[in-house]
């Protein structure tokens, strides 16, 4: 169990995601992806929440910092969030994102596609992760 202290904060941060852009991020991952050799898994992972991965926080960090200039804001923000976006969808997390957007997949099969028995509790993961349902996904584009 963690304990935030002075010495090491308990540091949350959230980003509104903009459903067209991140569809828009799918699409060029894929189109570069194409070539390489299949990015799933070999054995079936699941989407969780917790620790964030440095690279990810460093871009948050950045995010914050971007947001106190207004001129940075309007010239760098939208690269830093695409990079976010990026992170997140070349991540294990992001590959059942990815199913959903681009391949079509109903979120039933997505769930077992990415190692879930259950479909309520991809469902629930998936909310706290993307802050929307998988069965929002595709009616929001």
């Amino acid at each position: 169990m963690f304990l935030a202290s002075a010495e090491q904060p308990l540091l949350t941060a959230a980003l509104s995601i903009n459903l067209v852009r991140l569809a828009e991020m799918v699409l060029r991952i894929e189109q570069f992806d194409s070539a390489q050799p299949d990015c799933r898994p070999e054995q079936p992972t699941c989407l969780m929440i917790g620790k964030a991965e440095d690279q990810l926080v460093d871009l948050f960090i950045k995010l914050l910092e971007v947001g106190q200039n207004e001129l940075d804001a309007q010239i760098l923000g939208d690269q830093v969030v695409d990079e976010v976006y990026y992170r997140m969808l070349t991540s294990e997390h992001g590959y059942a994102l990815r199913m959903l957007l681009k391949q079509g997949m109903t979120a039933n099969e997505a769930s077992f596609k990415v190692g879930y028995n259950s479909f309520s509790q991809f469902s629930r993961e998936y909310k706290r992760f993307f802050g929307f349902p998988p069965s929002q996904t595709r009616l929001s584009l």
